[in-house]
This record gives structure tokens, sequence and C-alpha cells, in this order.
């Protein structure tokens, strides 16, 4: 399911869970360290399948658009990651 859309992606690391009470798997995407520990976004959503959700973390450029962000931030470059947490079902906010 998982393993075409990470042997394309050019990032470091992926680490994939999965919460069997909730249904939900989370995707969290290190695209890069060259600059020092990642930070990034988070997203929570319904996707149509897990492997959506992967995308969105990976595929989707949500990791590598903080990379770049990050790295063009002169007071403050940081490498970047991103996580996405594909929900079994709506969550009330």
């Amino acid at each position: 399911m998982f393993e075409q859309l990470l042997r394309s992606w050019d990032g470091e690391h992926a680490v994939i869970r999965h919460d069997a009470s909730s249904g939900a798997w989370i995707f969290v995407c290190v695209h890069s360290t060259v600059l020092g520990p990642a930070g990034g976004g988070t997203r929570m959503r319904v996707y149509p399948t897990p492997a959506d959700g992967l995308a969105d973390a990976s595929q989707t450029q949500f990791a590598a658009g903080e990379s770049r962000d990050r790295a063009t931030e002169p007071a403050h470059p940081a490498s970047a990651g991103a996580s996405a947490t594909a929900a079994g079902h709506e969550v009330e906010r």
C-alpha cells in the first residue's frame, strides 16, 4: 500500500503508525535534516484511504515545502518535516 509512495519520495525518514482504537493512521515525514532538527506542520483530515494521508504528508510537497520555507528564513534556518493524521472518521472540534 505505501511502498510505491515511499520509493518515489526524496525525503529522509517516514514513520507510519496505526491506532486501532480510533482507526487513525499517523504519518510523520522528515524531508531533510541538513540544517538541523526538523520541524514543520501537522494536518488532521479524513482521507479516502490511508495512502492518501501518506501522499499528503510526503508526495504533495508538504514536507518539502516546509524545507524550502525554513531554509530561506535567514534568522532561523532549520530543516523540515510534516505530519498527517488520517482520521478514520470526522472528529468533533
